[in-house]
């Protein structure tokens, strides 16, 4: 809705299918983003093993020790790259929210003319 009048049928639609079009976009790119993401967890945790493996004396707690002190490069861009997974989903959801919000204020549009 606009601040001095409700939305026309057809601002309704014009809106709609500007929100869907931008989910569709946003869609095609949370494939990239979630690839990036696998990607990055997957070399954290096998550099992670190898840095942990890597080590033949010491007790648990220095194996940990050693293996996150030298993977937290890699621990910093599996986090990254998961954040920004997270933050395309809720673009996503807010989308998908603006598509029912539109559908509602339609559906209201369509009772008001008939």
């Amino acid at each position: 809705m606009t601040r001095n009048r409700p939305l026309t049928p057809e601002e309704v639609e014009e809106r709609l299918l500007s929100v869907y079009q931008s989910l569709e976009e946003e869609t095609e790119n949370f494939e990239s983003i979630v690839n990036t993401a696998a990607r990055a967890e997957h070399a954290y945790k096998m550099a992670w093993s190898e840095a942990y493996l890597g080590i033949d004396s010491g007790t648990e707690k220095m194996k940990t020790a050693w293996a996150d002190y030298k993977t937290e490069k890699q621990l910093q861009q599996h986090k990254i790259a998961d954040a920004m997974m997270r933050a395309k989903q809720q673009k996503l959801n807010s989308l998908r929210y603006g598509i029912d919000m539109l559908r509602t204020v339609a559906a209201n549009a369509r009772a008001s003319v008939n």
